[in-house]
């Protein structure tokens, strides 16, 4: 499915430099336009972690609607035309893998000139990273009816991103089904507890 390609994401945001073991980032549209649960169970087919490297096989689609959703879309586009990322369409999505040659940062994929989505993915990371853990607790049952205090893994509601869904999920913590379940039922993205190699 990806080749076996990897990318490193060091993001801003990331504690001591550590790297996400498994990280998603769909574009899925906003309220208007929903999200089938299928839709989320094949981006999720295609994220397996690589342990002994911590580094993760990363793709994702591009779609909906929005200034994020276009701004990652033409930085989707350009990075295929230097190589470093290959598209694919599949259900009806275009597809964006690492090409065979090619290795992406998280700074090449957000664009050091697209200020305002590197913000909002730093930010979002920042936040998640400066919570201990009973405050991600109290935060996630706070903002998730759904969410279990004795959860492993632990929902919540970020605003502000109607467009550009980003899901920190940690590695085999939540089945396509369930994700599919969680997006499916909020405008708002649905992260997770960001576990650190």
């Amino acid at each position: 499915m990806n080749n076996g390609q990897v990318l490193d994401i060091r993001a801003t945001g990331i504690r001591d430099g550590g790297i996400v073991d498994k990280c998603l980032i769909v574009l899925l549209g906003s309220a208007k336009s929903p999200v089938s649960e299928t839709r989320i169970q094949n981006a999720m087919f295609l994220f397996s972690a690589d342990e002994q490297n911590a580094r993760i096989h990363f793709g994702f689609f591009a779609g909906g609607r929005g200034p994020h959703s276009s701004l990652l879309q033409s930085r989707c586009e350009e990075l295929c035309k230097r190589g470093v990322l290959a598209a694919e369409p599949r259900g009806g999505q275009a597809c964006y893998m690492l090409s065979a040659a090619g290795r992406c940062t998280y700074d090449e994929l957000a664009g050091n000139t697209d200020a305002g989505l590197q913000d909002m993915i730093a930010g979002t990371l920042a936040f998640l990273d400066n919570m201990t853990d009973e405050e991600m607790r109290a935060y996630m049952c706070r903002a998730h009816p759904g969410a279990s205090k004795n959860s492993s893994s632990y929902e919540g509601i970020m605003p502000k991103s109607d467009d550009l869904i980003i899901g920190l999920v940690r590695k085999n913590a939540l089945a396509p089904a369930e994700a599919a379940r969680l997006l499916d039922t909020t405008r708002y993205a649905v992260m997770h507890r960001v576990e650190y190699c």
